[in-house]
């Protein structure tokens, strides 16, 4: 699967909505919006965020290794 496709399925299982998770990481719900479809990637800090807030791995988003 793809990072983008990856942050979907997190935020999915973590049950938050773009929008919220926007909102939980300071940034526009369009960004979450270009993550998952991978037109864009979250920065180093926003990555890091990302995955404390779906309480994920970076492994797991960057699909270096299955699961959360």
């Amino acid at each position: 699967m793809s990072m983008g496709g990856n942050i979907r399925a997190a935020r999915r299982a973590a049950g938050v909505t773009q929008v919220e998770l926007a909102a939980k990481l300071g940034v526009n719900q369009k960004d979450v919006s270009r993550w998952e479809q991978d037109k864009q990637i979250p920065s180093a800090d926003t990555l890091a965020r990302l995955c404390k807030c779906l309480d994920v791995s970076a492994d797991g988003i960057l699909g270096l290794k299955k699961g959360r």
